[in-house]
């Protein structure tokens, strides 16, 4: 009680500013940025907000009253440059980017080299929706291929994969990785290819696509929701045409088959990551912070 009596006194105090990150849901966001709006106009003027997700610039460009409590804080941020095209389209000024970002490693990273069986992996919450049973359908034709998954399995599909799993010799289930990021871009080095033929269309920038980046592995992705922004089909990775079993096959074969094309990704992949160091918009956005 003390706590949440301690919360609102510092909420409801006009000196104050604050950086907020609501990645509960729209409703969430737009319930706080109302009552921000009613109780702290002062305060709301000198605080900025990260708005995450893969909707919620939408949701907010075709509402008029969310813009209107949203046009009070000092700077919005979201994560891609097609958000912050549609906000501004909206007439929003104070908007800026702020991509799903990580810090830079401290240990040195560099991209491997292809040779050897081509190596694949899936690294994120095992599903459909996610698309782990095109990767998984995908590897059963393609035995001269290495697939890995990692994550935590959908309780309702997992007797499916772990059937289906259990029948596909050249596929493998490490379980639920743990650990710090530099253990992650670690992991994520022993392959080749990411592989992530999502279907949510409100996927936002999933973070593992940064990470790969930054491990110096490329990309295999769906073109659903901002992928096609975060991974520069034919530069850095492969946006798939159509996500499906055949286009994948087609997609992970041609990269089997050019390495040269394959290596040329990585490198691409890699460079692109200096795009989403944290440390290349902190400044910035502390500088935007305390403007008076």
């Amino acid at each position: 009680m003390w706590e949440l009596l301690k919360f609102v006194f510092v909420f409801l105090n006009p000196k104050n500013k604050f950086v907020i990150g609501i990645s509960t849901g729209v409703c969430t966001r737009r319930t706080f940025s109302k009552l921000f709006y009613i109780f702290n106009k002062r305060a709301m003027s000198k605080s900025i907000i990260l708005i995450m997700g893969g909707t919620d610039a939408h949701t907010i460009a075709m509402d008029e009253e969310y813009r209107k409590w949203v046009r009070r804080y000092k700077m919005v941020y979201v994560e891609t440059s097609s958000m912050l095209d549609e906000l501004r389209s909206a007439g929003m000024t104070n908007c800026a980017l702020y991509p799903n970002g990580r810090f830079k490693p401290e240990e040195k990273i560099s991209v491997k080299d292809n040779a050897g069986k081509l190596r694949c992996v899936f690294f994120s919450y095992i599903r459909p929706e996610k698309g782990a049973d095109i990767v998984l359908s995908a590897a059963a034709k393609l035995s001269n291929v290495d697939f890995a998954f990692y994550g935590s399995v959908y309780e309702a599909y997992k007797e499916d994969f772990e059937n289906n799993i259990s029948r596909v010799s050249n596929a493998i289930y490490k379980g639920n990785f743990k650990g710090t990021p530099e253990q992650v871009y670690r992991e994520l080095g022993n392959y080749d290819i990411l592989i992530l033929p999502t279907r949510y269309k409100t996927e936002g920038v999933p973070g593992i696509l940064v990470e790969a980046k930054i491990a110096g592995i490329t990309s295999i992705v769906s073109n659903e929701s901002h992928n096609a922004e975060i991974v520069s089909d034919g530069k850095d990775g492969v946006v798939l045409r159509k996500n499906d079993e055949d286009e994948l096959i087609r997609a992970i074969s041609e990269l089997d088959v050019d390495r040269a094309k394959l290596q040329q990704l990585k490198e691409g992949s890699f460079r692109s990551a200096n795009n989403f160091y944290i440390e290349n918009y902190i400044d910035g956005i502390v500088e935007t912070l305390v403007q008076q």
